[in-house]
């Protein structure tokens, strides 16, 4: 597992980790967590997934866990760009 800091056009910095199997991932799933919630949630599952081949992406919504609070800009909108604009990161797929 690798984790990181994406930094979106707006400065918000969004925490993410990155889970990869042993060998190439036949699928790559993007974990998104609830209102008030955080990455940590999904530790388990991603590990299993993990470990059956799957490459798993998580991370911390704007305003959530260890990602920047700024109330101003968190809004529905700006939580769909940032999924985009990890993704775009990520290098994805696979």
């Amino acid at each position: 597992m690798t984790s990181g800091t994406l930094t979106t056009h707006d400065g918000t910095r969004i925490a993410h980790r990155d889970h990869h199997p042993t060998g190439r991932p036949t699928t790559t799933f993007l974990l998104l967590h609830g209102l008030a919630g955080h990455q940590g949630e999904w530790g388990t599952l991603a590990a299993q997934l993990s470990a059956d081949g799957h490459r798993v992406v998580t991370y911390d919504a704007r305003g959530h866990g260890v990602s920047t609070r700024t109330p101003a800009t968190t809004t529905r909108e700006a939580h769909v760009q940032d999924a985009i604009a990890l993704i775009a990161d990520l290098d994805w797929p696979p």
